[in-house]
C-alpha cells in the first residue's frame, strides 16, 4: 500500500470518528445519564478533524476522494441535528 493511500485511510478514519463523536457519542451519554461535559466532545472533536486535516494534507493524489468525505461529513452532521433537535 502506497503512503498516500494510508495518510488517505488514516485521514478518512478520523473524520468518522470526529463525526461520531459529536453526534452520536453526546446523544449516547445523554440517554444513559452519564455526565460528561459538552465541551469535551467539541475539543476531542476538534483534534480528529485537525489530525485528519494533517493525514489529508499529505495525500494529493485523493484529493476528489477527500473532498467527497468532507461533503459527505456535513450532509451526515446536518442531517443529524435535522433529526435530533435538541442539540
Amino acid at each position: 500500500m502506497r503512503k498516500q493511500k494510508q495518510y488517505y485511510i488514516n485521514g478518512l478514519i478520523l473524520l468518522i470518528i470526529a463525526m461520531i463523536s459529536i453526534t452520536m457519542l453526546p446523544h449516547l451519554a445523554d440517554k444513559l445519564k452519564l455526565t460528561v461535559e459538552k465541551s469535551s466532545f467539541s475539543e476531542f472533536e476538534f483534534f480528529a478533524l485537525c489530525a485528519s486535516a494533517l493525514f489529508y494534507l499529505f495525500s494529493p493524489r485523493y484529493y476528489k476522494n477527500q473532498v467527497l468525505s468532507i461533503i459527505f461529513a456535513f450532509l451526515y452532521y446536518f442531517l443529524f441535528l435535522k433529526m435530533y433537535p435538541i442539540f
